[in-house]
């Protein structure tokens, strides 16, 4: 686990509270030099992109990692064109329901059961994000839904889980302090995919969404 400062603001950037997770670990590794030559072999190097959030709706701590995230873009070769939206008249009607060109950024509705964010991120839920429709995370969903015997689908769940880590269709951010007690609560979850939230005013991730 590695601690950075960006934008002011106190980040974690780690590996995910797994075990035996693979050579898929190294997606959540800060390496700088390593994401500007992947940029550099596909001719994306310097190019520039719409990079849009919704502006004072979620506070100042959403508003410190938004602005990290788009200085860490520039860091890795990339010009993000940061477009601050008003929630009401632009960000929920559109971006949040997947009209958007370029990367969204915000934070996820803190289900209270885990299946939820599998309609809604890979399904055909109408705010299906990124319009992501998966397939093989489509088949595990339907085998978790019916399946009755806990282990059995916690294993279906964490199989998502590793499907949807090494294809990256969301990528996930995270602070400092929803991390931690997410990491403290995963033994506790039986579902194995714990929205971490506090009183549901915040999610443990925030998503940025590649169109």
């Amino acid at each position: 686990m590695e601690q950075h400062r960006a934008g002011g603001l106190h980040t974690l950037v780690a590996r995910p509270p797994l075990q035996g997770q693979g050579p898929s670990s190294r997606f959540f590794q800060h390496d700088v030099q390593e994401a500007r030559k992947l940029l550099e072999a596909i001719g994306a190097l310097g190019a520039s992109m719409p990079f849009q959030y919704a502006g004072a709706r979620y506070g100042r701590t959403f508003q410190a990692i938004a602005d990290a995230t788009a200085d860490a873009l520039g860091q890795i070769g990339r010009r993000p064109a940061v477009d601050v939206q008003d929630y009401a008249s632009r960000y929920l009607p559109r971006t949040f329901n997947g009209d958007f060109t370029g990367i969204a950024f915000g934070y996820e509705t803190p289900f209270p059961e885990v299946g939820g964010y599998f309609t809604r991120l890979f399904g055909d839920d109408p705010a299906n994000h990124g319009c992501v429709r998966d397939q093989r995370i489509a088949e595990l969903d339907q085998r978790q839904r019916v399946e009755r015997d806990e282990a059995k689908r916690r294993e279906l769940i964490w199989e998502i889980q590793w499907v949807h880590v090494q294809r990256m269709h969301y990528v996930p951010s995270q602070e400092v302090e929803p991390f931690e007690r997410l990491a403290q609560e995963e033994d506790r979850s039986s579902g194995g995919m714990s929205s971490a939230s506090d009183g549901g005013s915040r999610a443990a991730w925030s998503g940025v969404c590649p169109r």
